[in-house]
């Protein structure tokens, strides 16, 4: 009996509690491509630039495997990635964060930009404000919620320069692992209730 009570005391304060976890997940894919194509998918930089005078339109592509996670209430998706360079001429590269809508991985990947939508999930500045190397991060919640929640197929996020845009240099999963990009996603979903009711129970079968 008692160990029925204790079960039921358990459970009362676990399941509030217990209405959301946090994971982090590192890409499966990143590079960034150019007009004029070629594979950087090995590189361990990413670039984003879209500035005529010097001719540099580079767009950034990450992509995560979320399969494990379909269906889960994304509350909160939080991409960090490390920039150590922005033109050091100043200025502002005014970012439009868009879901690439084709299949691609950075292994072979070496044609042009990859296709995009026309939704702008997010928008971002990146300068040497704060510094000119610092962890950038970057709110896509509804984008990774859109994906685990709806038919939109995952192929990953685009970054694309607004024009006028001058470089923002992030380091790719190639470079140093502690500098790697990586998403922390916090989800309310099925996977946290099981774990937490299975470890109760087995304590006290």
């Amino acid at each position: 009996m008692w160990r029925k009570l204790i079960l039921l005391g358990l459970l009362c304060l676990v399941i509030p509690s217990a209405a959301t976890y946090e994971v982090t997940l590192y890409p499966t894919d990143d590079t960034y491509t150019e007009p004029g194509g070629g594979n950087h998918g090995a590189d361990p930089q990413l670039w984003v630039a879209n500035y005529s005078p010097s001719g540099h339109f580079e767009r950034t592509n990450v992509r995560f495997d979320l399969n494990e996670y379909d269906g889960e209430a994304v509350v909160s998706a939080i991409v960090h990635m490390y920039r150590f360079f922005s033109c050091p001429s100043g200025g502002v590269c005014m970012v439009d964060f868009y879901d690439i809508t084709q299949d691609w991985d950075e292994d072979t990947w070496g044609g042009g930009h990859l296709d995009h939508s026309d939704t702008v999930w997010h928008t971002q500045g990146f300068s040497t404000a704060g510094g000119d190397q610092s962890w950038e991060e970057i709110d896509l919640t509804d984008l990774f919620d859109a994906w685990l929640n709806t038919d939109m197929s995952d192929y990953g996020f685009v970054m694309h320069a607004r024009s006028g845009s001058k470089f923002a240099k992030f380091y790719s999963k190639e470079y140093q692992e502690a500098y790697r990009p990586h998403v922390v996603l916090t989800l309310s979903g099925s996977n946290v209730e099981e774990t937490s009711f299975g470890w109760i129970k087995a304590r006290f079968r």
